[in-house]
């Protein structure tokens, strides 16, 4: 028993040491690409016949280039977001198309579509990778060419994108006032109560039994 115990206690020690215990975060966080939400200006479709199908799918040959002037917002679906993972690796990558015809475009970002954070102008020759551990989840990303370089040569060959896809997408947990709310508790001003605006320690039952009596 006692030889057991010691084996047990040695398995932890390991799995401490090798840092698998600080993962919970991100374990079961999926890759998953956004959809199109809106844009103005002139967009060229390269591969099919629509924005939404051309930056569905990273790597189908489908594509956008924006014009001089023009952007695009894309949005994860459902309540999914692009979420830090506790890492320096990257969380939201922006898929390029290819490197030919070279042009700049501004990407920010952005929770709720309305406030947006601006991660740089960045070139369309290669994929750019972000890490979102200084600037927290997203749910929208842009990418502005504006006034931005584009190559003389082909003027209304912008920056091309191929997709967004967040590398760690994952749907929050819902806050103390949403599950209140839900569970039938009566009582206004809820949805703005202090300290209610976090989730339950998901190690507590309290998220479960709220709303029994």
């Amino acid at each position: 028993m006692k030889r057991k115990l010691i084996v047990k206690l040695l398995v932890v020690a390991l799995v401490i040491s090798l840092g698998v215990l600080v993962l919970p975060s991100i374990i079961g966080a999926i890759s998953l690409s956004g959809e199109y939400d809106s844009h103005s200006g002139a967009i060229n479709i390269n591969g099919t016949t629509t924005i939404e199908l051309a930056v569905a799918t990273p790597g189908d040959g489908k594509f956008i280039q924006l014009d001089v002037g023009s952007w695009i917002i894309l949005k994860f679906p459902g309540d999914y977001l692009a979420e830090p993972d506790g890492t320096a690796a990257a969380d939201l990558r922006i898929v390029i198309f290819d490197a030919l015809f070279p042009a700049d475009a501004e990407i920010s970002v952005s929770l709720d579509g309305s406030s947006w954070t601006v991660i740089g102008v960045f070139s369309d020759t290669a994929n750019i990778d972000i890490d979102l551990e200084s600037i927290g989840a997203v749910k929208f990303v842009k990418v502005d060419q504006g006034n931005f370089y584009i190559d003389q040569a082909y003027p209304n060959l912008g920056f091309d994108l191929d997709a967004v896809v967040a590398l760690n997408a994952g749907i929050p947990p819902n806050t103390k006032s949403d599950i209140l709310i839900n569970s039938g508790v009566p009582g206004k001003g809820l949805e703005n109560a202090p300290g209610l605006d976090k989730p339950f320690n998901p190690k507590s039952q309290a998220g479960e039994n709220a709303g029994k009596k």
